[in-house]
C-alpha cells in the first residue's frame, strides 16, 4: 500500500515538472535575448566612443593644428569670432581636414569637445607655471620643466594670442557637462629640450603677466590720487573761512541783485564802495600820486564842488575818477 501510494506520488510530481519546465525555458530565454541585446548595444556605444570621442595623440596633434589655422574658432579679435554660423562652418571644416588627414568620419561636434578639454588641461597648466614663476623658488625648476613637458604645451601657446584675458580661448559651449579624459603621458625628455621647451612658455606667458601687473600698478595709482583728492578737499573745509573772501562773496551777491534791478545803479554803487575803499586806506597825497589826472583842468581843480563820476555815466575814466577822489571833501 505505502509502495503504491509513493509511485502515484512520483508520477503526480513528474507531471507537475513537465508542465512547469516549458515556462521556465521560455524566460531563462527571454532574458538571455534582453542580455544579448543590451550587450551589443553596449559594445556598440563603446566602439562608437573610442573611434570618436577618444582620440588618438596623432589625432589630437593633427587637431591642435587644424584649429590653428582656424582663427575664427579662438581667436577673440576677428570679426567672425561672435558669429555662431561662421563657427558651426569652421568646425565643419576641421572635421573635412581631419578626415582627409585620417581617412575616417570625424564629426564636428566630438572634436569641439576633445579640443575644448585639451584647452582646459592647457589653461591649468599654464596656471601652475605662472604661480611657480611668481614664488621665484630655483628648488622648483624642476616643477617648471614637468609642467612644460606636456606633449601639447607649447603647440597650444597660440592661444595666448587669442585672447586679453588668459581665461577663454575658444566659444564652445555645450549643454551638457561630459567628462573626457586626456591621458597626460610623461617622456624622457633630455635636458636641452626640457630647457628649451622651459623657455619658450616662459616667453609665452611673460608678456601676460606684464600686462597684468601694469593694470595692478595703475589701479593702485589711480586709487592713491583719489584719496589725496580727498583728504585736500577736507582739510581745506576745515579751514577757517577768510574773512576779505567772505566779503567779496557778500558785495558780488549784492552787486547781481542790484543789477538785475538796475544795471546803472549797480555800476553807481560798485564805484561809490570803491571810493569808500580807497578813501579809508589812502591818504588824499597817496590818491593823486597813484591816480595822477592825464589832462587837469585848473577850473575844475578850483570848483568848490565837484560831481561824482558815477552821476554821468557808470564807465568813468581814470582820471576823472582820480579828480573825484582828490576833491572828495566837496562830496556829500
Amino acid at each position: 500500500m505505502i509502495t503504491e501510494d509513493h509511485e502515484s506520488f512520483n508520477e503526480e510530481m513528474s507531471f507537475m515538472v513537465e508542465e512547469v519546465r516549458p515556462s521556465i525555458a521560455a524566460t531563462t530565454l527571454k532574458e538571455r535575448l534582453c542580455l544579448q541585446r543590451s550587450a551589443i548595444k553596449l559594445e556598440m556605444k563603446r566602439s562608437f566612443d573610442t573611434s570618436v570621442y577618444r582620440l588618438s595623440d596623432m589625432e589630437k596633434h593633427a587637431l591642435v593644428d587644424i584649429v590653428q589655422q582656424n582663427p575664427t574658432i579662438w581667436d577673440e579679435q576677428q570679426q567672425s569670432y561672435k558669429n555662431l554660423q561662421a563657427r558651426a562652418a569652421a568646425w565643419r571644416h576641421v572635421a573635412d581636414e581631419m578626415q582627409v588627414e585620417f581617412g575616417k568620419n570625424f564629426e564636428a561636434e566630438p572634436l569641439q569637445k576633445a579640443f575644448k578639454n585639451l584647452r582646459d588641461v592647457y589653461v591649468r597648466k599654464r596656471r601652475e607655471y605662472s604661480d611657480v614663476l611668481r614664488r621665484k623658488s630655483g628648488a622648483e625648476s624642476g616643477i617648471l620643466e614637468k609642467i612644460a613637458g606636456w606633449p601639447f604645451y607649447k603647440q597650444m601657446s597660440f592661444l595666448d594670442a587669442g585672447t586679453d584675458q588668459g581665461e577663454r580661448f575658444c566659444n564652445v559651449d555645450f549643454e551638457d557637462n561630459e567628462i573626457i579624459d586626456v591621458t597626460e603621458e610623461t617622456q624622457i625628455v633630455e635636458v636641452t629640450e626640457t630647457s628649451s621647451q622651459s623657455s619658450t612658455a616662459n616667453n609665452s606667458i611673460r608678456p601676460l603677466t606684464e600686462i597684468t601687473s601694469a593694470k595692478k600698478s595703475g589701479r593702485k595709482q589711480n586709487k592713491g590720487k583719489d584719496s589725496l583728492d580727498k583728504l585736500g578737499t577736507v582739510l581745506k573745509s576745515l579751514e577757517p573761512p577768510d574773512r576779505f573772501e567772505s566779503f567779496g562773496q557778500l558785495l558780488s551777491s549784492t552787486l547781481r541783485e542790484l543789477n538785475s534791478l538796475d544795471a546803472t545803479k549797480a555800476d553807481a554803487f560798485a564805484l561809490k564802495v570803491l571810493h569808500n575803499l580807497l578813501a579809508r586806506g589812502l591818504t588824499r597825497e597817496e590818491l593823486t600820486r597813484r591816480y595822477p589826472p592825464d589832462s587837469p583842468n585848473e577850473e575844475e581843480e578850483s570848483s568848490p564842488r565837484v560831481r561824482a563820476p558815477y552821476a554821468d555815466t557808470p564807465h568813468v575814466q581814470r582820471d576823472r575818477l582820480a579828480n573825484f577822489f582828490a576833491h572828495r571833501d566837496g562830496y556829500c
